[in-house]
């Protein structure tokens, strides 16, 4: 996995490389940034992350517990 380097030489991910680097689907690092439960950084419409904030991440528990989890507003549920 080739990574870009920012002007303080730091290692800049795209969202396809921090899936891959954490084994994970892109849509489960969507919901994620989204949640704020990673750290990233937007530039211009983009989201990147910096290799060394998810190491450290990683290192601090990283992801989430499951009573993070929004619930749905009883207004978004569905019928069945």
């Amino acid at each position: 996995m080739e990574t870009i380097k920012n002007s303080e030489n730091q290692e800049i991910m795209t969202m396809d490389m921090v899936a891959e680097y954490l084994q994970l689907s892109k849509s489960t690092i969507y919901k994620w940034v989204m949640w704020k439960k990673i750290p990233c950084t937007k530039l211009g419409r983009r989201n990147r992350f910096v290799k060394k904030d998810i190491d450290q991440w990683i290192q601090n528990g990283g992801a989430f517990i499951l009573e993070d989890i929004p619930e749905f507003p009883k207004s978004l549920k569905f019928n069945n």
